[in-house]
């Protein structure tokens, strides 16, 4: 058997015909696993099949091929991976690049550009209306403004200075810091965030001068001699025949003094009337009025519709009615005011009498103005020569008793404190006094006025 083996493993005819498979058998022989090397000494040669070698050999090279590189790939993976455990050793540590902080980019957009500077204000005009004050006004010829610059001067200065700055879309301006009966030069410049605009056109104003001062006003004369204090005077409660001693000539329990200022007889128990008492007398306007005055006095009309008129008290002190026009129909302290300019609005009293009828009393407190349609009734106190004022509640006694054509009446109560100059009823001394027409509450002087007469 082991020649037979000798024999089968020389195949000279093959390696003599053969050399590289004979080479290649050579190399495979090397590397045959162990497991495999027994079969291959049992592995009987066929000399006559020489055709077959090739076939044979030609297999045991792609088997021997891909052994290789199988072998190639563990050593080159196990290199590998040696190396890749071990790079730190073997190469060093790398040093990480330093970190770049990147700034983030933003594109900003474009802004638009400025507008530019407004258009100057146009016709401006400059208007004095009173001696403190010049009211401006212009027109706004600008569409981007931001404001308004207002510059004076005065006529005697060639530079103007600026007095105020307005807001956009302004058109208007009222100057309060001028003086009287002066000249000033105004302009109006526009302005916004580029530059301003051209100055408007000049505009001058002058203003008016002061008005004259008011005529000093005298004190009121004081009252005549009242004995008893019932808000009559000596002479009046002569007139009604009443005790100039006894404050309640008829003891009713209201004095004197209230009881003829509200209609009633101070010599009559209440309600006696002076009307029926035969103490006091009507008189009349054609024109449409008619009042009450003491039985005693006597009356003149100047005009012969009563347009005017006078009552005479025969001691030297007098009443005077007017009828004056009031076309345009003012309320009666403007109707005033315009026909005696200069008058300080708080020297006008308020005014209300018996029969509800409203008005105004002047300056002099001696004055009554009542409104009547478009027409102002007018009832005046002249005290002559007198140095004291007799008849005052007389006086409010006929104002009282007035009455005016178309002008409804609707009687005021006693002691209400509406009714100016009004003795109280109960109280000696105390009287209800007028108030400001720019006032609201009556005063009263003494104690409160009140009355409960029928």
């Amino acid at each position: 058997m082991g020649d037979q083996i000798t024999n089968q493993t020389q195949p000279v005819p093959v390696q003599a015909a053969q050399p590289q498979a004979e080479a290649q058998a050579s190399a495979v022989i090397h590397v045959i696993p162990e497991q495999f090397y027994g079969a291959a000494l049992k592995t009987k040669i066929n000399p006559e099949s020489t055709e077959g070698a090739p076939q044979a050999s030609g297999g045991k090279s792609k088997l021997a091929i891909i052994i290789g590189v199988l072998l190639l790939i563990i050593l080159v993976g196990g290199a590998g991976a040696f190396v890749y455990f071990n790079r730190d050793a073997l190469f060093g540590k790398p040093t990480p690049p330093p970190v770049v902080a990147v700034q983030p980019t933003t594109t900003k957009p474009t802004p638009p550009p400025p507008p530019p500077p407004p258009n100057a204000p146009s016709n401006l005009t400059a208007t004095s209306t009173s001696p403190q004050s010049v009211s401006l006004s212009w027109t706004d010829a600008a569409d981007s403004e931001t404001g308004y610059r207002v510059e004076r001067r005065t006529g005697d200065r060639t530079i103007y200075e600026r007095i105020t700055d307005l807001p956009p879309n302004s058109t208007n301006f009222q100057d309060g810091s001028v003086q009287a009966s002066s000249t000033y030069y105004y302009r109006v410049i526009a302005r916004n965030d580029t530059g301003e605009s051209e100055p408007s056109n000049e505009a001058v104003a002058v203003t008016r001068p002061l008005p004259p001062p008011p005529p000093k006003q005298e004190p009121l004369p004081p009252a005549g001699l009242d004995t008893d204090s019932d808000g009559i005077t000596d002479l009046e409660e002569n007139l009604f025949g009443a005790d100039a001693r006894n404050p309640d000539s008829d003891g009713d329990g209201f004095l004197d003094g209230n009881e003829v200022f509200n209609l009633y007889s101070p010599v009559g128990k209440a309600p006696a009337k002076l009307l029926e008492s035969g103490l006091v007398k009507e008189i009349n306007g054609s024109i449409g009025w008619s009042m009450l005055i003491p039985t005693k006095w006597t009356v003149s009309m100047d005009a012969p519709d009563g347009s005017a008129a006078a009552i005479d008290s025969g001691h030297g002190e007098k009443f005077l009615i007017s009828v004056e026009k009031n076309e345009n129909n003012l309320p009666v302290a403007d109707w005033y005011l315009a026909k005696y300019p200069g008058t300080d609005k708080s020297t006008l009293m308020q005014y209300r009498s018996k029969g509800g009828y409203e008005g105004i009393i002047g300056p002099d407190l001696l004055t009554t103005y009542i409104p009547w349609g478009n027409r102002i009734f007018v009832f005046k106190y002249d005290m002559g020569k007198q140095p004291f004022i007799n008849f005052r509640t007389v006086y409010s006694m006929m104002l009282n008793s007035l009455a005016l054509k178309g002008l409804p009446q609707e009687m005021v109560p006693a002691g209400t404190g509406q009714l100016p100059f009004e003795p109280a009823a109960t109280q000696p001394g105390a009287i209800t006094q007028p108030v400001s027409i720019t006032s609201a509450t009556p005063t009263v002087s003494g104690t409160n006025a009140t009355s409960s007469t029928p």
